[in-house]
């Protein structure tokens, strides 16, 4: 159920994949620098054993454990369904994602959902696990 009311269309504008793009880019030169210890993927399943809902960018560890999560709109009106669909991914599955973004861009507003600490209003754009500010990379 969650599944299909979160996989009903893909925003492949060419902004919203730009965006990924460079983050993409950023991220996968810290990782291949040592700088952080999670490899970025895009566009790739949660679960890769069954179906499952596929945020724009995921972080995965050495053991291909999903650890983090970014969701990118360039849409004002989309922000809180992207946050939304961060939200129930860490709270309602047991993927083991620790904590996920919604990244808006027409409005640059970050927003920053962890696990066992909700929504965290300081510093939305900071990622604990990367000790690294995404607001920076863009």
């Amino acid at each position: 159920m969650f599944y299909e009311e979160y996989s009903m269309g893909v925003n492949a504008t060419r902004q919203h994949q730009r965006l990924i793009a460079e983050l993409i880019a950023q991220l996968r030169m810290f990782y291949k620098q040592g700088v952080i210890g999670l490899e970025p993927i895009p566009e790739a399943m949660v679960d890769e054993d069954h179906t499952s809902p596929t945020p724009d960018i995921i972080l995965v560890n050495a053991a291909n454990e999903v650890k983090c999560i970014i969701e990118i709109t360039v849409s004002a009106a989309s922000l809180n369904n992207d946050f939304k669909k961060v939200r129930t991914l860490i709270d309602h599955y047991e993927y083991g994602i620790e904590e996920g973004f919604a990244y808006n861009h027409s409005l640059n507003i970050w927003r920053k959902y962890q696990r066992g600490l909700g929504e965290i209003t300081v510093q939305p754009s900071y990622s604990s696990l990367l000790n690294l500010d995404l607001a920076h990379l863009l």
